[in-house]
């Protein structure tokens, strides 16, 4: 069961100048599919919807998002902070911030099966990914078969950009970045 706490923050939502990384594609990230927080999975046979674990909180932010913008995306960030892009701005760099949020993030898969994104990893770091597909770090695959991930983080005077070498040099991965 999970102890997800969500503070929905009050109107008028706060602009969010902080880290977003638009999740591609229109089925991608945190949404709302049938007035349900979720994310599209893709599996063998099509997609299907693995929802948020509900309870007052999460109905309380589902409540909140879709009475003002009647769904759309919403990240979660590693911070605790839940933003929310803007519908139909042109930069698509217009966001809010619609609330925070402590604890684990439960997602239970359309036969019940629960999915803890705070502890993901049933085996040992390299296993195979078992959570749903549209969610997710952006890497890239350096020439030496290295992953580095790139992102951004608030500070007083605006946001520092970050680097880091996720895994080191992988000889077997090297072939994949020349293919």
């Amino acid at each position: 069961m999970s102890d997800l706490q969500i503070e929905v923050q009050k109107q008028p939502f706060l602009s969010w100048l902080g880290p977003y990384s638009p999740a591609r594609g229109m089925s991608h990230g945190m949404r709302f599919p049938g007035g349900k927080l979720g994310v599209w999975s893709n599996t063998a046979t099509g997609r299907e919807l693995w929802t948020v674990q509900r309870n007052v909180a999460v109905d309380r932010l589902t409540k909140a998002v879709m009475q003002t913008w009647g769904g759309g995306r919403l990240l979660f960030l590693p911070n605790g902070y839940i933003v929310k892009p803007l519908p139909g701005n042109e930069d698509r760099n217009k966001r809010v911030l619609v609330g925070t949020f402590a604890g684990s993030v439960v997602l239970e898969d359309p036969e019940g099966e629960e999915f803890d994104l705070s502890d993901p990893w049933d085996d040992t770091p390299g296993s195979a990914w078992d959570g749903p597909s549209t969610l997710g770090l952006e890497c890239a695959l350096e020439a030496d078969g290295s992953l580095r991930c790139n992102w951004s983080q608030p500070d007083e005077y605006g946001r520092t950009e970050t680097s880091c070498r996720l895994a080191g040099p992988d000889a077997a991965r090297a072939p994949d970045f020349r293919a």
